[in-house]
């Protein structure tokens, strides 16, 4: 992201263009405006956020291409239905 929009800044875009253009929100753009590279990869938003549904991942992933039109509800169902994850039903109740 901050790439793209570093991009259509030295096109001499200004920052609601970029944000029509990357279909962004304007203050999310002037977040990464003003940002220098070192300060961007050194930030948390640059780095990957890990999810309590992680593990599941290829689990969930053959669910949705065997049955595309599955609800979030009816994943976490049969999460817990098979994975029997006690943890995970508590953590993600609240």
């Amino acid at each position: 992201m901050y790439g793209k929009i570093n991009g259509h800044k030295q096109q001499g875009l200004n920052k609601s263009q970029v944000a029509r253009k990357l279909g962004l929100n304007v203050k999310t753009v002037a977040k990464y405006w003003e940002m220098e590279l070192e300060e961007y990869e050194g930030c948390s938003l640059a780095g990957t956020r890990t999810s309590k549904l992680d593990p599941y991942h290829p689990a969930i992933l053959a669910w949705l291409k065997e049955s595309p039109d599955l609800s979030s509800a009816q994943v976490l169902d049969w999460i817990k239905e098979r994975y029997n994850d006690l943890a995970l039903s508590m953590a993600l109740q609240s």
